[in-house]
């Protein structure tokens, strides 16, 4: 029983850290002598910016939000009701901790019930409760209004989190708003983190986030879902799962969690050394890889990926457990001797094994195309082409060599003059040997 209760433990240890999503503001009215609030159909201010940043990388991660509203009257001034949501995604994600600030001083919020009736709006993803703030502009006045707060995710059973973002409030914005901007920051993990694909892919990346722009122009989606797996926590509670009652997996990942990361990896190699056939063999191989990086034996880490490559391992969550060992081989390869040859072709396989995860896809793109694609191996110059064999059945002699002519008394002579006289010859000699015959038999009977 103990021993269960430790797997559990640790598995929620691990998959409970929070992820986040951008909770979005909209305007609101207060219903008279209630603490209601309805959609407000003709707020006098437009937004004019909206960014979102959400720094996924701290424990718990930060979500700011930035926005400038303007004041639509010119001529006078108007007071707003600007609300931001408690829960998300149908009151499944709490909305916690939110500080707003106004000219450099923090604003006080109050709770208001939604009274908002879902058939008249075009906003599905309604809460119970809203935090309402109230905002005073003079006349043709801009404000930034910024806030932060923090949003706790349920986790999928396979440890994979959900970052969503309901931008579609934003509509209830009179428009057009000059830009929208939603940045996820996810350094120093890597971009092989997002997968699978997020509901709506994002415009732009770099080696430190991914951002989603929308201009005046720009038709802005209901939500965005984006899906994140940090292989680097998973895989200790994907192995705490698969085994909760193992002695020797409960002592390698008690090392693990304690940061004894020396230990854990012998810990790891006298099991595989003592149980070659075991089940989670590749994924203790990659665990003890995670605690080499600790300890900076980055050679050694090297060797195990290689080991890996190609085996199977974390069942659906494989994905990305491959692309991280792509993502650091290849950092390690460039660091390294390797040419850009090897570097470039070891990069264009691994696209041939990359299912679900367009953001690294993309990656690999932009890496390929800093490098100089592989020489292609030209034939030599000097080289000639290879006469076809012949297949035929050699000649003889007298096939291969054709006599034309005939040497006579140091003149060449044609063969056909040659045959001709023999011709003529043959013909002529009897004729000549008759012809005195006759002479000699007339000459005795005389």
């Amino acid at each position: 029983m103990i021993k269960k209760c430790f797997a559990l433990l640790l598995a929620i240890a691990v998959l409970a850290l929070p992820a986040n999503a951008g909770a979005v503001s909209l305007p609101v009215l207060k219903v008279s002598g209630h603490s209601a609030v309805v959609m407000n159909e003709d707020p006098k201010a437009q937004l004019v910016a909206y960014e979102i940043d959400i720094d996924i990388t701290q424990e718990p991660a930060a979500v700011t939000e930035s926005m400038v509203i303007r004041n639509t009257i010119s001529d006078g001034a108007t007071e707003i009701l600007i609300a931001i949501p408690q829960k998300l995604d149908n009151d499944s994600i709490d909305v916690n901790d939110i500080r707003i600030t106004v000219d450099g001083k923090r604003q006080s919020l109050k709770t208001r019930r939604n009274n908002i009736d879902p058939e008249e709006v075009s906003i599905t993803d309604l809460p119970k409760n809203w935090s309402v703030l109230t905002l005073k502009l003079q006349p043709g006045e801009y404000k930034l209004i910024e806030m932060t707060y923090r949003v706790d995710y349920p986790v999928e059973p396979n440890g994979t989190r959900i970052i969503y973002m309901p931008v579609g409030y934003l509509k209830s914005w009179p428009g057009p708003v000059q830009n929208t901007r939603l940045t996820v920051r996810f350094f120093p993990a890597g971009p092989y983190v997002f997968e699978p694909n997020p509901s709506v892919m994002p415009s732009g990346y770099d080696n430190n986030s991914i951002t989603w722009e929308y201009g005046p122009g720009s038709e802005i989606p209901d939500y965005i879902r984006m899906y994140y797996r940090p292989i680097e926590q998973i895989a200790p509670a994907y192995i705490a799962g698969q085994a909760p009652g193992d002695k020797n997996m409960k002592k390698i990942l008690e090392a693990y969690s304690n940061k004894a990361y020396d230990e854990c990896t012998r810990l790891i190699d006298d099991l595989i050394s003592a149980q070659g056939d075991l089940a989670l063999k590749n994924e203790l191989l990659f665990l003890k890889a995670l605690a080499l990086k600790e300890l900076y034996r980055t050679d050694k880490v090297m060797e195990v990926y290689d080991r890996l490559e190609g085996l199977p391992m974390f069942g659906e969550l494989e994905g990305a457990a491959r692309n991280k060992i792509v993502y650091e081989k290849y950092h390690y390869m460039k660091q390294g001797t390797a040419s850009d040859n090897d570097i470039y072709n070891y990069l264009d396989n691994a696209k041939e094994y990359v299912v679900s995860n367009t953001i690294f896809l993309k990656w690999l793109d932009a890496e390929l195309a800093k490098l100089p694609p592989p020489e292609t191996q030209e034939p030599s110059p000097s080289a000639t082409p290879e006469e076809p064999k012949d297949t035929e059945k050699p000649k003889d002699d007298k096939e291969q060599e054709l006599v034309t002519k005939i040497r006579i008394f140091g003149v060449d002579v044609p063969v056909e003059a040659v045959f001709l006289t023999i011709l003529l010859l043959i013909i002529l000699i009897p004729y000549i040997i008759s012809k005195r015959r006759r002479r000699r038999r007339r000459y005795i009977f005389r």
